[in-house]
């Protein structure tokens, strides 16, 4: 136990000096950001009455208080972190989990469906012993103190504790099971594992973020087609490409800018080839292939992806020249 708070605490400090407070959970729960969200609280509350009634002072005491929002908060904040579906699937769960700006490419799922009943089993034979409460203790510290915005990177945190769980209900059920009933765990096992490293290794990028595949391709395009006497507009549409594709490139090339821009609402610059989402060429929509491009501009190529980096801007980098 000793060493599991060992290895947590210089990794959550690690993380805090990583991503800054802007991250840090524990800033909502600061008495300054609580007493202004009660009388924001208030204030809206009276208003939705149109000013007509107000709650008894003890009845507000007891409702609009410090101590009792930030143990909502907690609990809230500790609750949504145990989406089932989301550490499973985080697929499943995209049009909710990208409200909260976490993106299901490259979030692996934490533990696969049937661990979930281990676990469960794990936690009903702990009960009567102090583990159980000690573990809960250390699994909560992570989300008291991040954001679920870096779900992807703490939920690491909890790895121990899961699996310590999921071990004591392997064993439990070791013990009172026949050689059969193992087998048939182990073989779910096997074949779960096997079909999520087949995916991972066939299908790279149904696991990786649309942008550093761009990034890659990118830059292989240039190094391919790369012409001295051509202008080269480069997208930063969908990220840091000024940083990244000279990365990848290696060396500096002449005539090359990184910008965002938009075809349709300004002219093309003369010999000038443009690489940039689909959007950046033609109107924003979720048919762009079935959509030509401006007059002026003569299509290359296009660099095929798998997920739009930018809503309704397309999968795919187009690259167009213009005379």
């Amino acid at each position: 136990m000793f060493l599991i708070i060992l290895i947590l605490i210089p990794t959550i400090f690690f993380l805090n000096k990583l991503y800054g407070k802007n991250f840090s959970f524990l800033k909502t729960l600061k008495p300054a950001n609580l007493a202004f969200e009660i009388s924001e609280s208030q204030r809206i509350n009276f208003l939705s009455v149109e000013r007509k009634f107000i709650l008894p002072y003890p009845v507000r005491l007891f409702v609009y208080n410090e101590p009792g929002l930030a143990l909502a908060k907690i609990i809230s904040q500790f609750t949504s972190f145990f989406d089932i579906e989301q550490l499973t699937a985080p697929d499943k769960t995209y049009e909710i989990v990208k409200l909260s700006g976490i993106s299901p490419k490259g979030n692996l799922m934490l533990f696969y469906i049937w661990e979930i009943p281990l676990i469960i089993y794990g936690i009903f034979k702990l009960r009567e012993k102090d583990y159980i409460t000690k573990l809960f203790l250390i699994s909560i510290i992570p989300f008291l103190f991040f954001e679920k915005k870096l779900l992807a990177q703490t939920a690491f945190l909890t790895i121990v504790p899961i699996l310590t769980l999921e071990a004591i209900g392997i064993s439990e059920l070791i013990k009172k099971t026949n050689k059969k009933l193992i087998a048939t765990g182990l073989l779910i096992a096997v074949v779960s594992v096997f079909g999520f490293y087949k995916t991972l290794l066939t299908k790279p990028l149904s696991y990786q973020s649309p942008q550093p595949y761009l990034f890659r391709e990118i830059a292989r395009w240039i190094v391919k087609n790369y012409d001295p006497n051509k202008n080269y507009v480069v997208t930063t549409k969908f990220g840091p490409t000024e940083i990244m594709t000279p990365y990848y490139l290696g060396r500096n090339y002449q005539n090359l800018t990184f910008e965002s821009f938009d075809l349709r609402q300004e002219s093309p610059r003369a010999n000038t080839v443009y690489l940039g989402l689909a959007g950046e060429f033609v109107k924003p929509s979720r048919n762009l292939d079935k959509i030509d491009p401006p007059g002026a501009i003569e299509i290359l190529g296009k660099i095929e992806g798998e997920d739009e980096p930018v809503f309704e801007y397309g999968k795919n980098i187009w690259i167009g020249y213009s005379k």
